[in-house]
């Protein structure tokens, strides 16, 4: 599929949202208005204003105030910076100071292999002494913290996160990074100075693979059967995508024991003879069991790797001394990476990781749209590539897969889809039981669904249900998408309970920006691509989104890469090399970015001409395809009948 680049339509808006539980008027400038109060629609709404009618049911009784000013006459793409929004902070009470329960202290004993609580605590302080983790001034604090919109966090989540389960078991000081449990090999290593030391990636070094693509486990007795679903769905999840197995054996050489301890926690990797992963109380969420096999398998955090810094800032300015080796940053010369860094990995912290109440988020993305992103709890795409990498996983066949797809190991015959993408090649629209293809105009247009599950408003699920919209524009035309309303979203860092991704740009195997919060609603966003899919997903009761779409004269670039970034990387390395087998005529119609193509004639062996015969190329001419949306492929084609030897794209 073709990837354009663009050029954003500027716009400026204010806004201001208030979410109360209670009848009390609220008092707003008279700007388009509207409000919904169990269900029912109150308006007071100016021609062209959007409208949604929010289901009256479940046990809410919210009411919404939104008052929305759009001006059209200045030219922007989203602004993340937005310094009209109104925000709250952070609650500033005080943040109690959680202690090793004696359950939690039994239930870690049966973990750490030969060692005691209290001595692991000493070997992870000891390390931490070791670690430095560079700081950032006061001043870059107070500007960083200036540059991402703040929203009003859902207070009493249904559900409490994985690092806050631990945390309050008081696990943190005997925990590596919140629900890490090294062994001492692995705290040695972590610590070393030496040249020696073993090559890390963000998925651990060789010695740490387990043989044959096998993980061998067994279920504790006292685990029950609801978290032992949880745990085999997760295994079936990363079994029907990459070339690992789990194979239930407890007598195996080397094998995990899951337990029903006090947190969710793994070691790294394979450590030889048994290891426990736990799974407690408040870890039901199959991406968490995911999450720890994960580690299992032998992959850190994502805010581990060596080039987090081109990616995130770092900010220690609210986290305790004790927690700030957490932030430990692996170097160049001992790691690898295997993919892309993405700022949605399921192995990605939170933006307030480790930080005290009422103090500044620890983890700022560069890019500031990202911000509620990090910290999600859905295994992405590009997790699963990393796992597929890491463990060799391949297929003795290739497919023409679509939109970043690849042959999925685990079934050969089909490719290895990104979220809102299916079909054999990942060409059509991902068939999740929700969603549709949509048309674009030149006005907007709304979509209001709910999905999720009413029978229980009580606790969050144990996984997602996903929706999958596809909107579609005609040729030379580009699709802008607002979100207008939601009801029964939670928001929160990682929007783990519930978001919506509009998937506006040209790499759609990367986690793109996810909305849970309010604050965003009412903006307009321009995509680069043509269909552009609408990802929406939850785990708590249901919820009802209310978006709107239409499309615009384009002004995208028909200079773009048509092959993935790896790719187009790999094929100028060889190019520079004087080892392509490519000429420039082909390489410009994959990778005329990448190649510095753009604008240039690459006639490939020498001489700009068609490459279809005369009569195709006149035929191709007359059916208007060298002003098609593929202007690369049109003068691949015919570059002397298109004109492309005079004008080249």
């Amino acid at each position: 599929m073709p990837r354009l680049v663009i050029y954003f339509i500027e716009f400026s808006l204010i806004f201001n949202v208030v979410l109360t539980q209670d009848n009390d008027a609220v008092k707003t400038p008279k700007l388009h208005k509207w409000s919904f109060e169990n269900g029912a629609e109150k308006h007071e709404r100016m021609e062209g204003s959007p409208t949604v009618t929010i289901p009256n049911q479940g046990p809410f009784s919210w009411k919404w105030t939104w008052n929305s000013k759009i001006n059209t006459t200045s030219t922007s793409s989203i602004s993340p910076t937005t310094s009209t929004t109104t925000t709250t902070s952070s609650p500033t009470s005080t943040k109690p100071v959680y202690v090793l329960k004696s359950a939690a202290r039994k239930s870690l004993r049966k973990t750490l292999r030969g060692t005691t609580p209290e001595k692991r605590k000493k070997q992870l302080a000891q390390m931490g002494k070791k670690i430095k983790v560079n700081k950032i001034s006061q001043t870059e604090s107070k500007k960083l913290h200036k540059s991402y919109r703040k929203v009003k966090v859902t207070e009493n989540p249904p559900a409490l996160d994985m690092f806050e389960v631990n945390e309050r078991a008081g696990l943190n000081d005997y925990l590596f990074q919140g629900d890490i449990n090294l062994d001492e090999n692995q705290i040695a290593e972590f610590t070393s100075n030496s040249k020696k030391s073993r090559k890390k990636r963000q998925i651990q070094n060789s010695a740490q693979f387990w043989p044959d693509n096998t993980v061998y486990y067994y279920f504790d007795s006292g685990l029950g059967s609801n978290m032992q679903q949880i745990v085999a769905d997760a295994m079936k999840f990363l079994e029907e995508r990459t070339c690992v197995t789990f194979v239930l054996n407890s007598t195996a050489t080397n094998r995990v024991k899951i337990i029903n301890g006090v947190g969710c926690y793994s070691n790294v990797g394979m450590l030889g003879g048994e290891q426990t992963l736990s799974l407690g109380s408040g870890c039901e969420l199959v991406g968490t069991a995911a999450h720890e096999l994960s580690h299992t398998l032998g992959v850190f955090h994502s805010q581990m790797r060596s080039d987090r810094d081109e990616y995130v800032t770092i900010d220690l300015t609210d986290v305790p001394e004790a927690s700030q080796p957490n932030f430990y940053k692996m170097t160049a010369a001992t790691s690898t990476n295997l993919v892309d860094y993405e700022y949605g990995s399921f192995m990605h912290y939170g933006g307030r990781a480790f930080v005290t109440s009422g103090g500044v988020d620890s983890i700022v993305p560069k890019d500031p749209l990202m911000v509620y992103t990090m910290g999600g709890r859905i295994v992405t795409f590009l997790d699963l590539k990393m796992l597929n990498t890491h463990y060799s996983c391949s297929c003795p066949t290739s497919l023409n897969c679509g939109n970043g797809g690849y042959p999925n190991p685990a079934n050969c015959a089909e490719c290895a889809c990104p979220y809102g993408f299916g079909g054999t090649l990942c060409t059509e629209r991902a068939d999740y039981g929700c969603g549709s293809e949509l048309t674009a105009t030149d006005t907007w247009k709304q979509q209001n669904y709910t999905f999720g599950n009413s029978s229980n408003a009580m606790s969050a699920r144990t996984s997602f249900a996903y929706c999958a919209h596809w909107i579609k524009a005609p040729v030379g035309k580009q699709i802008q998408f607002r979100i207008d309303a939601a009801y029964n979203t939670q928001c929160g860092y990682g929007c783990t309970f519930n978001g919506i991704e509009p998937k506006l740009k040209n790499d759609m195997t990367m986690t793109q920006t996810r909305y849970c919060c309010d604050e965003f609603n009412g903006e307009i966003m321009t995509a680069e691509v043509n269909p552009m899919p609408v990802f929406t997903y939850n785990r708590y009761y249901v919820t009802t989104y209310s978006w709107s779409y239409r499309y615009v004269n384009s002004t995208v670039s028909s200079c773009v890469d048509l092959s993935d970034k790896e790719t187009c990387l790999a094929l100028k390395t060889a190019y520079e090399q004087g080892c392509s087998v490519y000429d420039t005529a082909q390489l410009k119609v994959m990778c005329a970015v990448t190649m510095d193509l753009c604008g240039k004639v690459a006639s490939g062996s020498g001489t700009c001409q068609d490459r279809f015969e005369q009569s195709q190329c006149t035929t191709y001419s007359t059916n208007g395809m060298c002003t098609s949306s593929l202007p690369l492929i049109a003068e691949f084609s015919c570059a002397s009948t298109c004109g492309f030897c005079v004008n080249p794209v």
